[in-house]
């Protein structure tokens, strides 16, 4: 068998890891994005756009982060069902993360800003029993 040249060897290396580096910088984008869209209040296009993004990086801390947005829109927007389906994703995938607890607290933030406090308070007890 013939030997490739270490030369080419690199070459693909830096091809790979460059088109690596542009995927991750797309996802940050996006996440920025889905942000602006959250804070201008257009929820929808802000949630499809979180959710487009735990598809395509799942178990990332691009997911985490899309997550923790889907979780803040179902907070202020009251959709209890979705909310509690994110947060058992969250705790579920990333239980461990070293910024969990305070992941869900500014989820309970954001129900108890809604005066949603029976929604808010669970989450809270979470956070002190885990």
């Amino acid at each position: 068998m013939k030997k490739v040249p270490a030369i080419y060897q690199f070459l693909v290396l830096l091809s790979v890891l460059s088109a690596v580096q542009a995927a991750l910088a797309d996802t940050a984008a996006d996440l920025k994005q889905a942000q602006g869209l959250y804070d201008s209040g257009r929820y929808a296009q802000a949630e499809a756009l979180y959710k487009r993004i735990v598809t395509d990086n799942p178990r990332t801390e691009a997911a985490l982060d899309a997550k923790r947005g889907l979780a803040m829109l179902y907070a202020k927007t009251g959709e209890d069902a979705l909310l509690a389906q994110t947060c058992e994703s969250l705790t579920t995938d990333f239980g461990g993360h070293k910024d969990m607890p305070s992941i869900l607290g500014q989820i309970a933030d954001e129900c108890r800003n809604a005066n949603r406090h029976s929604v808010a308070v669970p989450i809270y007890q979470y956070v002190v029993d885990h």
